[in-house]
């Protein structure tokens, strides 16, 4: 698979969309007719652009995805139109752009991002600029499974539009291969997501992943737009669409493998609501595991609380198994970071990398403008107000897959 990388450097609205040198000009009515087409006319919603350093804040985040185009298939399979080519031939990317989406919805959970003052250092929206789309529900009668899969058509649909933009650009070409085999240890991958129905959901090929059995993918798939976030709550530890895209332990597997490592690709999993669900989940991820001659596996979670067991048993059925295991994951710790940190333990989880703690309290700084809402936390606090606030409603602020701008301090 060839990525082809379009660096923006700066967003402007205009009558007809292009893009030249780093500039990305957006019609309005263009995207809006990209994101709004399939869904008849349910909904509406407002655009606006936002950069670093801007003391702005937005408010109601569901997603976050990078606008990705493929010429001759479907950027995002199962979304948008198109043949099924992921992970093959080529894909155009925006890259500094993110497509940030806001809802205000019962079910939806808060999620923010502040794009200067003490906020800003918990996440690495900060850093990007954002095109906000702040969705309005134009028909209250909606149910709710149609609405849940409207917002991420939306998405998928503005974020193909966006990179379609600039698909006659080719500022930086890299070439992703699946690792091939070598001699080095082989090490792979349990990468568990959070599936339990509407607005809560994850979605593989277009396919939500409820009760989706243990599943291999290849690194140059998961890059590409095979995995798409519908999961809406618990804003610090969801794992957004481009976190997906740009995962950090895919990317560190392709860049190390022949080097340190055989990095195999990931098996993809749900998190089961069932005690029996978990141990068979963590069984047939052993399974594969050995099929694929894993000495070694990575394991992340989404979600926090009976996720954690779903961790736990993966780990220990792979550890029983003579596979050396790294778990990453977050804290619900408290605010001092002295309460027990997760749900589920073991004594063979002898490696693991924090992500953070959601109970961590920081104060947020006022801001002069706010996107996607005027109000946040049910009213309590003007979207744009200084307030004291867990790291549970910074969106993506402890991500378990350690996209994340906290480190770890050994005493």
């Amino acid at each position: 698979m060839i990525l082809i990388q379009n660096t923006v450097k700066r967003v402007t609205f205009g009558d007809n969309s292009s893009y030249q040198n780093g500039l990305l000009t957006v019609s309005k009515e263009e995207l809006s007719a990209a994101a709004l087409k399939n869904t008849d006319g349910k909904y509406a919603f407002d655009i606006d652009v936002c950069c670093p350093g801007e003391k702005t804040r937005i408010v109601h985040i569901t997603d976050a995805i990078k606008p990705s185009y493929k010429p001759d298939a479907a950027a995002f399979p199962g979304w948008t139109e198109g043949e099924n080519k992921c992970g093959q031939g080529e894909t155009v990317q925006l890259e500094n752009l993110c497509l940030l989406q806001t809802f205000a919805y019962p079910g939806i959970q808060e999620g923010i991002v502040d794009m200067s003052g003490e906020g800003a250092k918990y996440s690495l929206f900060s850093k990007k600029i954002n095109l906000v789309m702040s969705v309005k529900l134009l028909d209250a009668a909606i149910e709710k499974p149609v609405l849940a899969k409207d917002l991420v058509r939306m998405q998928t649909q503005a974020a193909e539009y966006l990179a379609s933009i600039a698909k006659d650009a080719c500022e930086k070409k890299i070439e992703i291969n699946n690792p091939q085999p070598s001699s080095l240890p082989r090490v792979g991958y349990a990468y568990f997501v959070q599936a339990q129905g509407p607005l809560r959901n994850v979605f593989m090929y277009g396919k939500e992943c409820v009760n989706m059995k243990a599943t291999y993918l290849s690194p140059a798939e998961i890059i590409d737009g095979a995995l798409v976030s519908g999961n809406y709550i618990i804003a610090c530890q969801k794992n957004p669409t481009i976190y997906h895209q740009e995962n950090p332990v895919i990317r560190y597997g392709i860049a190390n493998s022949g080097k340190e490592m055989d990095f195999v690709g990931a098996i993809c999993a749900t998190e089961s609501n069932l005690l029996d669900g978990k141990r068979e989940s963590a069984a047939s991820i052993t399974q594969k595991a050995l099929e694929l001659h894993c000495d070694g596996m990575i394991i992340t979670q989404e979600g926090g609380g009976h996720a954690d067991v779903d961790l736990i048993f993966t780990n220990d059925a792979l550890t029983d198994a003579g596979i050396r295991t790294v778990v990453i994951a977050n804290e619900i710790a408290g605010p001092d970071g002295i309460l027990p940190p997760l749900v589920s333990f073991s004594s063979k989880v002898d490696a693991t990398i924090s992500t953070g703690n959601n109970d961590q309290v920081i104060e947020l700084d006022a801001m002069d403008k706010s996107i996607g809402g005027d109000a946040i936390s049910n009213g309590a606090h003007n979207a744009t107000d200084s307030f004291k606030t867990p790291l549970g409603i910074m969106y993506t602020a402890t991500n378990q897959l350690g996209v994340s701008n906290m480190t770890t301090k050994a005493y």
